[in-house]
């Protein structure tokens, strides 16, 4: 164990170094002392006394060094030396260490604020034990380009029974409950589960328990609660299980409750028995239900798929007036949660990485520049005996105490940006994936401090190498000349860099406006939009259809009777917020369909108003009016869309079209209105018709209106409290939610355009600056190594105007080799963006490329400024210069 006895003593000598140092001191000038007194005894004068004891003692100095090695920690005390030293210097350079640090914190803040997002998002496992396998299935209709829709019932229980890759499946199904009693009516989501889904997640109550395969039936009343309801509306009371809370009129028992942040899928607080009835179970072409599977151990996603598509082969066989054309796709978990949102935040993080190096490209220009003015100190020093290593070991520490102060300023820039990362984090798991700076993000921060650190040694502290005598001489460029061909390197790397970056950003900007300016299909200014989402279980005032067709009217009649309000109509579905249901039509007189073809079409029922309310165009015809209920035939209004693709040579107005149902009644088309946007800006609209609300009892699948459009006189929000106590007027018991104007409503699916277009501009102009600074540094460095080269062709009879002709080349040179290297990572770029851009077809690349005016305007600006102080040098000044 001497090994410890010795650590802990040279530790304790590092740390009280001076007080040893002192005691060292004292002893040698005793020792000295005492030589010089015996120098004198022995007749020696004073001078010669002393001189000779110093002689016959040896080099102080270096007895010291010993002694320190011997004592202490070498290796710490030369790093706290150097730290000490390097401080010094930077004092004396505080233009350059600002420059440096705040450089560095911008490039380092970024990448950290982004790779948080990339680690909630992307790397941090889901709040699900078995995500792995894990995956999602839809059904297809390829022949109609219908893609991951929801599965009916009946096809859901036949993959259940006949897979032989998935250890189980379990489905579920949306709706929205209305909580009465224990305060004001409230709006929930609710998921109608299968008992067997939260085992096959991974998860499970953490208070109480799951439902049982018994419980799963229809009649069942009982109820999973979410953590966040259980704080609210509870009190976090440990003993709410068993207690009863009412939804929809019923009494439902509190069976458990879920862990803190599950709200699975999307933003359900609520969880039911999906409880299908035995019509449920046999139905085909009603498709409502997301069904998830869990692979076996060992199975793969190719494997799934390939005894999927099977299985749909035969249920096609078996059933084909339903599933006809029919098949299925798999798509892991974790992919279907993010949607598009993975390609966005691999984009974003793309381009804050290319930030990154413009920054190291640029901070490892002004490096080689310190290393060069520093070169002469340098030989110096090694003339004197400084080893190489000691110099290297002092460049790196410089530049690890820059990267750890870049670092610094990047993580208070990274904490001020997070509210904006959170934007960026997909709806689905917003509940448990939170951007923060946990030990994964600290961690990325070191290794890319480190990192930068020893690149910047590596680049900027060459000078360490070079021989003195070479340095010290006069008129020597070998090394000179080098540097400046690295720095000219990383020069026109920046320059290729920032081109990317301009060119995406031209693109993404290009594609923003053409959404902001997009045709909707309606005007979405001065309209309230709310939500009354009518309860229609056998225990509610609202089960027959009479009952809610009169609160439809009477809300209607009240709200549309408020002073400043202009119309007012309910729809099942208002734009961008759901696309809606769809079902397959039979056209009168069209000639039979080939095998896997249908006619696919869009629905919504709405009130006579909808249409004025939203500024939707009527193109011919008419909409719906009040005594359209009493007629018999059921009437209903088309898109252009569907117009012209059933009739496209043909008047619509009169022709008639079915469900592709046998037992039901032919409908009237009465009207043709203009095509809207129902899903969002970059989804073209599908063929729709829209039904009456009063005739709707007819139509299968009766999707009833929930969603109220109101257009006003002013703004908005203003009327949101005459527009509720309207409602509560006809029913107290009425909860309202989702309040808020429809242009709130369209800017909020944007949202996410917006800040891509925001934060890529933001990297554009921090790499166009860098870029710029980047040629300036280059070009004022050139100047100043070359002061003496220019006074000699200036006195040699060089004009001035050569002269500054020949540095604004130079900087050209490298700006069109910057372009031309950009130019090939565009056109990469540019297929990576590809699915993001909207409405960039044919003006893509001007679009693109018009930011790049501005990046040569900028270089050329930075070239200039140099170039003129070149041109303006005193040829007898220079020529005396060094």
């Amino acid at each position: 164990m001497d090994w410890i006895r010795i650590l802990l003593s040279r530790c304790s000598a590092f740390l009280h170094r001076r007080r040893l140092d002192e005691d060292l001191d004292g002893e040698l000038r005793a020792h000295i002392d005492f030589a010089i007194e015996e120098n004198l005894k022995s007749g020696m004068p004073e001078e010669q006394a002393r001189t000779a004891a110093l002689r016959a003692f040896g080099g102080v100095t270096q007895i010291k060094e010993t002694y320190r090695l011997q004592r202490g920690l070498p290796f710490l005390e030369s790093i706290w030396r150097d730290g000490k030293f390097v401080l010094r210097q930077l004092r004396k350079s505080p233009g350059f260490a600002a420059a440096v640090i705040l450089t560095l914190g911008l490039g380092i803040g970024a990448n950290i604020a982004v790779y948080s997002l990339v680690d909630a998002v992307l790397l941090r496992p889901l709040q699900l034990k078995n995500e792995k396998g894990l995956v999602q299935v839809f059904e297809e209709r390829p022949a109609i380009g219908l893609t991951k829709d929801t599965p009916a019932p009946a096809n859901y229980l036949d993959w259940k029974r006949r897979n032989h890759v998935f250890s189980d499946m379990a489905a579920l199904d949306g709706d929205i409950f209305t909580i009465t009693g224990n305060g004001r009516p409230e709006e929930v989501e609710v998921a109608g589960i299968t008992s067997n889904l939260l085992p096959l997640l991974g998860t499970q109550p953490f208070l109480g328990r799951n439902f049982t395969a018994e419980e799963d039936k229809p009649g069942s009343a009982v109820v999973l609660i979410s953590a966040g309801m259980w704080q609210q509306r509870y009190g976090s009371d440990p003993n709410v299980v068993g207690r009863t809370i009412h939804l929809n009129g019923l009494a439902y028992r509190i069976l458990g409750v879920m862990p803190f942040g599950f709200t699975f899928p999307d933003r359900s607080e609520l969880w039911v028995p999906l409880s299908l009835s035995t019509a449920d179970q046999l139905e085909r072409d009603s498709h409502f239900l997301q069904v998830y599977g869990l692979l076996r151990p060992g199975v793969t996603i190719q494997s799934a798929r390939r005894e999927m598509s099977d299985i749909s082969l035969l249920l096609q066989h078996d059933y084909p007036a339903t599933n006809r054309g029919l098949s299925t796709s798999i798509i892991p978990l974790r992919e279907q949660l993010l949607g598009g949102s993975r390609l966005a935040i691999f984009v974003l993080a793309s381009g804050v990485v290319v930030l990154l190096l413009i920054t190291c490209a640029n901070v490892a220009g002004l490096m080689i520049a310190r290393a060069a003015n520093r070169q002469r100190e340098a030989a110096v020093r090694v003339a004197l005996g400084a080893t190489r290593l000691g110099l290297l070991r002092q460049g790196l520490t410089e530049c690890l105490v820059l990267s750890i102060g870049g670092s610094g300023l990047g993580v208070l820039f990274a904490l001020a940006s997070m509210p904006v990362m959170r934007h960026f984090v997909p709806e689905t798991i917003a509940a448990w994936a939170h951007p923060e700076l946990n030990w994964t993000v600290l961690l990325f921060t070191v290794v890319v401090t480190v990192t930068a650190a020893l690149g910047f040694a590596l680049f900027g502290q060459s000078a360490a190498a070079t021989r003195p005598q070479e340095a010290l001489s006069q008129g020597s460029r070998g090394s000179t000349d080098t540097r400046q061909k690295l720095r000219s390197t990383l020069v026109t790397g920046e320059i290729a860099l920032t081109t990317i970056l301009l060119t995406s950003t031209g693109l993404l900007g290009g594609s923003f406006w053409k959404l902001a300016h997009a045709d909707l299909g309606f005007n979405p200014d001065s309209v309230l939009t709310l939500r009354t989402e009518l309860p229609v279980s056998a225990q509610t005032r609202y089960r027959e259809f009479a009952a809610r067709v009169s609160f439809y009217q009477r809300v209607l009649d009240r709200v549309e009777h408020l002073p400043g309000v202009i119309a007012a109509g309910y729809t099942t579905f208002l734009p961008f917020t759901n696309p809606g249901g769809s079902t397959t039509v039979v056209i009168q007189g069209a000639p039979s369909l080939p095998i896997g073809k249908v006619n696919d079409v869009e629905m919504r029922v709405v009130t006579p108003d909808y249409f004025r309310a939203l500024e939707v165009p009527l193109v011919r015809g008419r909409t719906f009016v009040e005594v359209d209920g009493e007629n018999k035939t059921p009437l209903v209004v088309i898109n252009q869309r569907m117009a012209q693709q059933y009739w496209p040579n043909d008047e619509a107005i009169g022709r008639q079209f079915r469900f592709d149902d046998p037992g039901t009644p032919w409908m009237t088309v009465v009207g043709v209105v203009g095509d809207v946007h129902q899903a969002n800006v970059e989804t073209p609209s599908r063929a729709e018709m829209y039904f009456s609300y009063d005739q709707a009892l007819s139509i299968p699948g009766y999707f009833k209106p929930r969603d109220l459009a109101v257009r006003v006189a002013g703004e908005p929000v203003s009327y949101t409290n005459a527009v509720e106590h309207a409602i509560w007027s006809v029913d107290p018991d009425q909860p309202v939610s989702e309040v808020q104007s429809m242009r709130h409503l369209v800017d909020t699916r944007m949202v996410n355009y917006v800040l891509e277009a925001k934060l890529f501009t933001f990297f554009s102009i921090a790499a166009l600056l860098l870029s710029a600074l980047g040629i300036y540094g280059l070009m004022s460095y050139s100047v100043t190594r070359r002061t003496q080269e220019i006074g000699i062709r200036m006195a040699l009879g060089e004009q001035r105007e050569q002269v500054l002709t020949s540095f604004i080349a130079a900087g050209f040179r490298l700006l069109l080799l910057g372009l031309v290297l950009g130019a090939v990572g565009s056109v990469v770029a540019t297929r990576l963006l590809r699915s993001m851009l909207y409405g960039i077809s044919g003006i893509g690349w001007a679009v693109g490329a018009l930011p790049l005016l501005v990046l040569a305007i900028s270089v050329a600006l930075a070239a200039y400024l140099p170039a003129r102080k070149a041109a303006s040098i005193d040829p007898m000044q220079a020529l005396r210069s060094e």
